[in-house]
């Protein structure tokens, strides 16, 4: 039987998989699975199984909605991945291998195909579906070293101290999470370790943060996690933490433009750690341009690859050494922010088919540069601004004081009754500021906007009719005696380009982004010369 066979079948067999999300009882949902693996034709000591194919870990992707598996984060392992944060752990027998959140139990079938002999592996998942999932997977594979259990582990005590943990954290952001369970989840930390750590760090930060705190000194960690949180200012004080409680081995970066997640679309790390006082030696970061096991093993077992870091609180830890341009830093040129949020999109910027339709006059509307796919010239000029299609949004709605009747006040009734405006968040605040729901602040002009969202190359465009940027753009503000023209000349430049991408944050598919902040603190060429 073709190993991928069993992963081609489970796309077949969504409809009936989807009897796992309506969580039964245990019994119904064990028979469940046991239908899908009759169908799939896999009985226990196929090869399937034996290689460590995940097939239950699939059908699963396959049939809950990607929107459900985001609110717990829910991204299976590769097993080649898998495999060799497996070697690395194991490296110094340990007897207790832990997985925090083992999902259907991937990380712990990688395991099982390396040499653990007298090592146990516990894993535990905080969702009850996950851990009968892993609880099959084990069973079916004969893994009677494992024990699998229904625990939050960031809340809840754990008994063992491992001497090894591997882990593939749930992709969770902070904005996903409850309130109260955050609250409870910082609360913890403080009051264990002492440290208000950010609340805005992702639930995937926090378990290597309360991986490092439950392991046993010397234990080794692997984590595999989004290459970001290394780059986050919310990351500061975990990572300070991290290299005064461990030693940073080895970080992997993946290519962006290798997906490793099929539902996913973010790069990935693996970072290697032994768990105490920190030597004075550097961390060797590695890229990635693979995702192949043998190629990764390859990597780390060359001394020569990658770069040595000095790895610090400050530093990005996504990249190795970064060559600076020695020009002029763009933030004593000019100021650099994000364009404008208006809360809702949808209700105030609008296109001139829409102004017509409403009989709304210019003197309430502002022109404003929407998309980038829709706005991809190099100079907006009232030329250009014209030739825009009629069904493309370029108004903002900032209407002054409105009357009672009218056109204005129509049009603001349809945002409150089609759109509920005054329901959103940015609405809202607005309103507890004393101000009035559709004051919008357009009091900014940016004679240069770049695009905030880049896949391959990035749009700076000359902005010349006072245009308002949304916040899918980054507003470059030239200081007084600065010449726009010459400033977007410098920006355009390919040294700055590379400048900028090398700095970037990148995600999956090629997509990156740079923060206002980080891009103020970039020099220009030394070619360019600005008297100010």
């Amino acid at each position: 039987m073709d190993v991928s066979a069993p992963n081609e079948a489970a796309i077949g067999l969504v409809d009936r998989v989807q009897i796992l999300w309506k969580r039964g009882s245990e019994d119904t949902s064990r028979a469940a699975f046991e239908s899908v693996l009759e169908e799939l034709g896999i009985a226990v000591g196929n090869k399937a199984w034996t290689d460590g194919s995940d097939v239950i870990g699939t059908a699963f992707e396959m049939a809950i909605p990607k929107s459900e598996r985001r609110l717990l984060g829910q991204y299976f392992t590769p097993i080649d991945i898998g495999r060799v944060m497996a070697r690395w752990v194991l490296a110094d027998s340990p007897s207790l291998l832990l997985d925090p959140g083992c999902g259907s139990g991937s990380l712990l079938i990688a395991a099982s195909h390396e040499s653990i002999a007298g090592t146990h592996m516990l894993g535990i998942d905080v969702d009850p579906l996950a851990v009968l999932m892993a609880t099959e997977n084990m069973r079916l594979r004969s893994l009677r070293n494992t024990t699998i259990r229904c625990s939050n582990f960031l809340l809840e005590d754990l008994e063992e101290q491992p001497d090894a943990v591997i882990c593939n954290p749930p992709y969770t952001r902070n904005q996903l999470m409850s309130s109260d369970e955050k609250s409870l989840i910082h609360l913890g930390f403080s009051e264990r370790l002492g440290t208000n750590f950010n609340r805005q760090a992702s639930m995937h930060v926090l378990f290597l943060l309360r991986a490092l705190e439950v392991s046993s000194a010397g234990a080794r960690l692997a984590f595999l996690t989004p290459s970001n949180w290394m780059d986050t200012k919310s990351a500061r004080l975990i990572k300070d933490y991290l290299l005064e409680s461990s030693s940073v081995e080895a970080i992997v970066n993946i290519s962006a433009s290798e997906l490793l997640f099929d539902h996913a679309n973010t790069t990935a790390s693996i970072t290697l750690i032994k768990k105490g006082v920190r030597s004075k030696f550097q961390t060797r970061v590695l890229q990635s341009n693979s995702v192949e096991g043998r190629d990764i093993d390859q990597l780390l077992d060359n001394p020569d690859a990658g770069d040595n870091v000095q790895l610090s609180t400050d530093a990005k830890w996504s990249r190795g050494p970064v060559k600076s341009l020695t020009g002029q830093p763009l933030g004593e040129l000019a100021n650099v922010r994000r364009g404008l949020a208006t809360g809702c999109n949808a209700f105030f910027v609008i296109s001139e088919s829409t102004r017509r339709k409403w009989n709304i006059g210019l003197s309430s509307l502002r022109p404003c540069i929407s998309s980038p796919k829709k706005m991809h010239m190099l100079t907006l000029d009232e030329p250009a601004f014209q030739a825009l299609s009629t069904d493309t949004p370029k108004w903002l709605f900032s209407p002054r004081k409105p009357r009672s009747s009218g056109p204005l006040a129509d049009y603001l009734l349809e945002g409150q009754k089609t759109f509920a405006v005054e329901s959103r968040y940015l609405v809202m605040q607005r309103v507890k500021a004393k101000r009035p729901w559709y004051d919008l602040e357009t009091n900014f002009d940016a004679p240069i906007v770049m695009s905030y969202l880049n896949k391959s190359s990035v749009s700076f465009m000359r902005n010349l009719i006072g245009a308002v940027p949304l916040n899918n753009w980054i507003a470059i503000l030239p200081r007084n005696g600065v010449d726009p023209d010459q400033l977007v000349e410098a920006l355009r430049s390919p040294q700055f380009i590379v400048t900028l991408k090398e700095h970037a944050r990148e995600y999956g598919n090629g997509l990156w982004k740079i923060e206002p902040s980080e891009i103020q603190n970039l020099r220009l060429p030394d070619s360019f010369s600005f008297d100010i």
